[in-house]
Formats: structure tokens, sequence, C-alpha cells
């Protein structure tokens, strides 16, 4: 099977904050955000705002009272229970 080229062009992380505004996505701390943007990146942190997009999600349109902060704080919640659980895990793994 022949691979698709990619076409679509990156966008800077400024390009980015401004597609999620104008998408409907509540930003409180542009700064913050765009910190959050650049260090983790834009497309670990779409998992956690996809509950957020309206119906059809292809739209890429927010439900309304969407805030990135909300997100920021889903992600930051899975990475803690990722870390408890793997702590767990290492004990299970060391007992057996």
């Amino acid at each position: 099977m022949p691979k698709v080229p990619y076409t679509k062009a990156a966008l800077r992380y400024v390009a980015q904050l401004q597609q999620l505004k104008d998408r409907g996505l509540i930003i409180e701390n542009d700064s913050k955000a765009l910190h959050l943007l650049e260090n983790i990146s834009y497309y670990r942190l779409s998992g956690y705002w996809y509950p957020m997009l309206a119906e059809p999600k292809t739209a890429h349109a927010f439900k309304s009272g969407s805030t990135f902060n909300n997100a920021f704080k889903l992600y930051c919640f899975d990475r803690e229970l990722r870390k408890l659980i793997l702590g767990e895990l290492e004990k299970i793994e060391v007992a057996i």
C-alpha cells in the first residue's frame, strides 16, 4: 500500500494557541498555555480536550465553557494516576 503524503503545514505555538481560541476553547492565561504547548505538545494535550469537543467532533469546535485549564487538570490527574499505578505494579512484579 503506498504511503499518503502528509500535506499539512506545522503550526507555530502561537498559531496553535490561536487555533484553540478560534475553535472556542477558553484560555485563561495565554503565557501559561503557550508554555504548556511548547513543553507538553499540542497533540499530547489534545487527548485531554477531546471530550470537550462538540458533536460532530470532526468539526473541531469546543462545547461552551470548555477551558484549557480543565484539559491541563485532566492531564495532571492522568499523570499522577499513572505514577501511582506503575509504583504499585512494580511491587507486584517484585513479589512474583
